[in-house]
């Protein structure tokens, strides 16, 4: 996987919108810490102001369909029409024992092989129908900090798919240093109830700390 920033908007967008809405005199100094500030307090829609744009590639169809549940981005892919055109390129877990990855191989290549016939019997259209989600495409995401720190926390989890985490990371990894600080900075809120969480394990304090990642 590649994951390459193309575009983004600056801090002081969402600087500016929070003076405006709160009346909290900003300087112009330092915005990465003021936005913290607010984060503490609550105030995290202004991050929506700033946007990212990214490139992706090599990504599986079964880890897009994870992102394109995420409501708050936008999503242009290649289409599948080209995997039956170009070479398929598909990708292996790597938690994967090597006892496994020979069968995994051979009946992916085979479902694509299966797939490029019956896409040239009945049109593309048809020929993907076969094709498993193991397989890999480029894409063009857009979206908000606000989301992003929403992705970074659900899926860099312990649960989360390994192939999300992965992307989750890369993404961040793209920004200024600055900028990762925010995608990762959690309200002390949160990390009281992350470290209640880890010490009772109780559904009570995991339902209260779900709560204030959403």
């Amino acid at each position: 996987m590649i994951v390459k920033l193309l575009d983004a908007t600056s801090l002081t967008l969402a600087a500016k919108a929070a003076k405006l809405c709160i009346g909290k005199e900003w300087g112009g100094g330092d915005e990465a810490a003021y936005l913290k500030t607010l984060i503490q307090r609550g105030h995290e829609s202004v991050l929506e102001h700033v946007v990212y744009v990214f490139e992706v590639q090599g990504l599986s169809r079964a880890c897009l369909q994870q992102l394109a549940r995420h409501r708050h981005i936008s999503l242009s892919v290649k289409s599948t029409r080209w995997a039956l055109k170009e070479h398929a390129a598909y990708y292996i877990p790597p938690e994967m024992l090597n006892e496994d990855r020979d069968e995994y191989v051979r009946r992916v290549e085979d479902m694509i092989e299966y797939g490029k016939r019956l896409g040239s019997k009945y049109g593309n259209d048809v020929g993907k129908y076969p094709l498993p989600e193991c397989l890999q495409t480029d894409l063009i995401l857009t979206l908000n900090l606000r989301e992003l720190r929403h992705i970074y926390k659900l899926r860099t989890g312990r649960t989360a798919m390994l192939e999300f985490q992965h992307l989750a990371k890369e993404l961040v990894a793209c920004l200024p240093e600055d900028e990762q600080d925010i995608v990762r900075y959690r309200s002390d809120a949160l990390e009281r109830a992350v470290q209640e969480y880890l010490e009772s394990g109780s559904d009570e304090d995991r339902v209260r700390m779900e709560a204030l990642v959403e």
